[in-house]
Order: C-alpha cells, then sequence, then structure tokens
C-alpha cells in the first residue's frame, strides 16, 4: 500500500476548476473531455501509451514511472519514489485506460 495517498489537493485544484474533485486513495482528479476517475477513458493499446497516460497523471506529485510491463488485458507499472524505490504498482487497465494500485 501506498504510505500516503497521492494526488494532495493542490491551491489551483479548488476555485480555478470546478470540475476538480479532491480525495480517495487515488487523489484528487479533474473530470474533463479527456480524463474521468482515475484515468484516460480510453482504451490503451501499447507501453509507450500506458506510460505516458502514467506520466500525466503522476507528473505533479514528485515521483517517477518505472518498468512498464504488458500483461493480458492490463499494463503493470512501478511507481518510483525520489531515490528510486518502489513505492507503489499500478495497473492501467487496456479497455478503459482505468489507473488503480494493485499493491
Amino acid at each position: 500500500m501506498v504510505a500516503r495517498p497521492f494526488g494532495a489537493a493542490s491551491a489551483e485544484a479548488g476555485p480555478m476548476c470546478p470540475n476538480c474533485r479532491e480525495g480517495g486513495p487515488y487523489g484528487d482528479y479533474c473530470a474533463g473531455p479527456r480524463w474521468g476517475w482515475y484515468g484516460s477513458r480510453r482504451g490503451v493499446d501499447t507501453v509507450k501509451e500506458a506510460n505516458g497516460i502514467l506520466q500525466d497523471y503522476f507528473s505533479k506529485e514528485g515521483v517517477t514511472v518505472g518498468r512498464v510491463v504488458e500483461r493480458q488485458g492490463y499494463f503493470e507499472a512501478d511507481i518510483l519514489d525520489g531515490k528510486g524505490k518502489v513505492m507503489d504498482r499500478v495497473i492501467v487497465n487496456k479497455r478503459n485506460g482505468r489507473i488503480r494500485s494493485i499493491r
């Protein structure tokens, strides 16, 4: 399990973006045309696409995306802290782009 929830609410997530919400174990999200609950709301076909989605999702967290491996039905990725230590493992569903922790 992750030591702290990702996506602590930022100052700009409040009044500047009425569609943004905070909370949950995966942090905040913005329900725009490209993003939904915890992911991209579209199919993901390649490791490169999955890596890009994860890079976007975790861009403000101070973490990096490590190894991304294709599995049947999903992609599995390590999320690394600033020292390169695995702090979480997530999956990206191939069918709908949803991201969730599996650790």
